[in-house]
This record gives structure tokens, C-alpha cells and sequence, in this order.
């Protein structure tokens, strides 16, 4: 008999159980497999195999296959509609699938799971409520992700990630008032992979926790070797939305602190315009605890996202960073100028300083200090390098 193997599961589930309670947990998941039962009925056989997981197998038939097209967004659609618990909350969830065809994709039950999962697996790179089913390029593409997330979960270990440290300058004196921290991933062979492949690696995988808790502490390092070259500013790190979720991550920030006996001041965190619409309650928790130690906070890429003006002034925010985008082409292009001048404009209303990225001509700096930003970063003043480059450099402009 040929049929159909879904692997459905709900995002994050377990963030749910923090945010409400397991009771409340509890009532989604019930409301969850009866939606998911209403819409199969008896077209289908349903069991829940994980503490968010549910599996859902189909007869492969010529009338699943010829409406197949609408089963899956009809189900995900169904499945992701507000849900209503006791305390009236109504929390929203999202889910991603997997499918495999048995016998087409498989030939025994242990490699029909296995293969429904790497589906699954690739649903969750490729984003919330998504569903894939399985294919020999995605068996290919599985390999090579694990293959890459198990060496970056041993460069994390074995400390083979380094940090480099650029600038942040005073545009009227070219002083370096602070710097930001980026990542740099080197194998022991020399290969150099790039920050845009193995960053969203760690925010699609667990490997975001372990990683952050390595930057935050990489990071208060720096600020101590810098404070003992005689170098006072700031150095800022990019915290990524999962790890404002993570309940630890405070303690993290402060035990970091302490254990390399820095000044909070020194230690500037930067954040995305998108992680204030998703995780507004957590996030203002976190920067008022963060700014009563003392460390700075910034939003990054900003122009670039859909925040609320609102958020700016109810949110404990100390800079906002121009992104490169509007910044590139600002010579040239009127709607760049206007953008950026209503930005600085809104800044000065908020008593909030403005940082411009990307910055590589004069003619760029010129015009926002003509325009009054005082803050910049880019290549026209340092690409970034290695913490003891940075030192003489620091040492040698300020």
C-alpha cells in the first residue's frame, strides 16, 4: 500500500510553556490534535509521537495526490488560527511539516522517520510554516548542514572562533568612541567561512545559545584587555531574538561581567528593529535590567524593519545605527538624504544619538555631519581586525 508520512511540528513549543503555563500547554495541544483531526477525518490516521510533534499518514491515492495542493496550506492555515486558553490568552502558534511517500522514498519504518525528519529539518531552516517533502537534494543538503553545524559546535568548544573589533568614530574628530564586535570563523585548515553562512546556521539551530553565551564572554575579554591598554569606549555585540528569549541570558551578561571585572558601562548590546514587534514584553524586561547595570543599548539596521515609532520612546534605547543600505549610495540618491535626515531629525526629538553605517567616502560623511550625525562606522576609517591590531590602532587615533 502506498501512502503518505507527515511529520507535523509546532514551533517552539516549549517557549509557549514559559510564556503561559504547562496547563495552558496542555489546552493548545488538546485544541491542536482535534483541529488536526476535524480536518483529516477519516481520510487519516493521527498520533502524537512528541511533546509538539504529530505524525498524520495518508493513503497515496489519485485523489490525495490530485488535491494535495490545497491539503497542506488548507491544514496549515486551520492549525495556526488564534488559539484561546483558560486565562483568555490567545497565543498564535506556527508549524512546520515534513512528508515522505512510502514506498517511493523509502523501502523499511526506520528510514521512513529518518527521512520524514530531514524533510522537517529543512522546513525549520527554510522558515515558520513551511512544509517540504522529502527529495534526495534535500538528503544531500541535510548532510551538508549537520556536517557544518557539528564543526561550529567544535569551534565553539574549542574556542576557534575569533573576535574582530571595528571602530565606531566621532565623525567631527575621528576619535574611536566605541567599536563593534564580529565574528570571525577560521578552521584549524585555514578555511575561512563567512558570517553570513554560519550566523543564521546558529539561529535556526540550538547553536545560538551555546555561541551567544561564547560572544557575551569573548566579548568581556576584549573590554578587559582593551581597559588595560588605557582605552576608554564601548564595544558593542549583536544579540539575536532567540537568545532575548532565552531566560538565562541576563545572568549570562552579568556573570561574564563579574568574572572579568569590567565596568557594565563598556559593554553596549545591539539589537534589530524586528526583535522589539515579536518579543516587545521580554525585550523591555531585559533593557531596563541592562541599563540599570549600566550597559548601553542600541538598535540596529534601523530603517530597515517595521518598528512602531512607539517603541522608541517607551523602550530604554541609547543609539540607533543607520543602516548601510541608505547609506551606500547617499551622495547620489535624494530618497537615501531624505530617509536619513527624517532619521536624524527623529533622533534628536528622542535625545537618542545616531551611529551611520557603511560609511566609505568623504562625501558620505560630509553629509551626515552636515546633517547633523556625530557618530560613524565603515570602511573609510577601519576595516575590522583583531583584537591587539585594534589596540594600536585605538592607541594610535585617540
Amino acid at each position: 500500500m502506498a501512502f503518505k508520512l507527515f511529520i507535523i511540528d509546532i514551533c517552539r513549543f516549549k517557549r509557549i510553556n514559559e510564556m503561559l503555563s504547562y496547563k495552558s500547554g496542555d489546552e493548545i495541544l488538546k485544541s491542536f490534535a482535534l483541529r488536526l483531526q476535524s480536518y483529516v477525518n477519516n481520510a487519516g490516521f493521527i498520533a502524537r509521537i512528541g511533546s509538539n510533534e504529530f505524525a498524520l499518514i495518508m493513503r497515496d491515492d489519485n485523489t490525495l495526490s490530485s488535491s494535495h495542493d490545497a491539503l497542506i496550506p488548507g491544514l496549515i492555515e486551520k492549525l495556526t488560527r488564534t488559539y484561546t486558553v483558560l486565562d483568555g490568552t490567545e497565543p498564535n502558534l506556527a508549524v512546520n511539516i515534513g512528508e515522505v511517500s512510502f514506498p517511493s522514498n523509502c523501502n523499511s519504518a526506520e528510514t521512513l522517520l529518518h527521512h520524514a525528519d530531514i524533510a522537517l529539518q529543512a522546513a525549520k531552516y527554510a522558515g515558520k510554516n513551511i512544509a517540504l517533502a522529502y527529495s534526495e537534494e534535500l538528503h544531500r543538503q541535510h548532510h551538508a548542514v549537520n556536517h557544518l553545524e557539528n564543526q561550529m559546535r567544535e569551534a565553539i568548544k574549542n574556542n576557534h572562533l575569533k573576535l574582530y573589533l571595528q571602530p565606531i568614530v566621532d565623525l567631527a574628530s575621528g576619535k574611536i568612541v566605541k567599536c563593534e564586535a564580529l565574528t570571525r570563523w577560521i578552521t584549524p585548515e585555514g578555511k575561512f567561512i563567512p558570517p553570513e553562512v554560519f550566523i543564521p546556521l546558529a539561529e535556526k539551530s540550538d547553536l545560538i545559545f551555546p555561541f551567544g553565551e561564547w560572544l557575551i564572554d569573548a566579548a568581556c575579554d576584549a573590554i578587559k584587555q582593551i581597559n588595560a591598554a588605557n582605552i576608554d569606549i564601548r564595544l558593542a555585540i549583536n544579540i539575536s531574538g532567540r537568545q532575548v528569549s532565552d531566560l538565562d541570558l541576563l545572568d549570562q551578561i552579568k556573570a561574564a561581567i563579574n568574572e572579568h571585572n569590567i565596568d557594565a558601562r563598556h559593554l553596549s548590546i545591539e539589537l534589530t528593529e524586528s526583535i522589539l514587534i515579536k518579543r516587545l514584553d521580554t525585550v523591555s524586561v531585559l533593557l531596563n535590567e541592562l541599563r540599570s547595570m549600566g550597559v548601553t543599548v542600541s538598535i540596529d539596521d534601523f530603517g530597515t524593519g517595521f518598528s512602531s515609532l512607539v517603541y522608541l520612546k517607551k523602550l530604554p534605547i541609547d543609539e540607533l545605527k543607520i543602516d548601510r543600505s541608505f547609506v551606500s549610495e547617499l551622495e547620489n540618491n535624494t530618497d537615501d538624504q531624505a530617509i536619513v535626515q527624517a532619521i536624524l531629525g527623529l533622533a534628536k526629538n528622542l535625545n537618542i544619538n545616531i551611529i551611520a553605517e557603511g560609511i566609505e567616502t568623504p562625501q558620505q560623511q560630509n553629509f551626515l555631519t552636515m546633517h547633523g550625525c556625530h557618530y560613524g562606522q565603515g570602511y573609510l576609517y577601519q576595516r575590522p581586525v583583531p583584537l591587539s591590531e585594534f589596540i594600536t590602532v585605538a592607541k594610535r587615533l585617540n
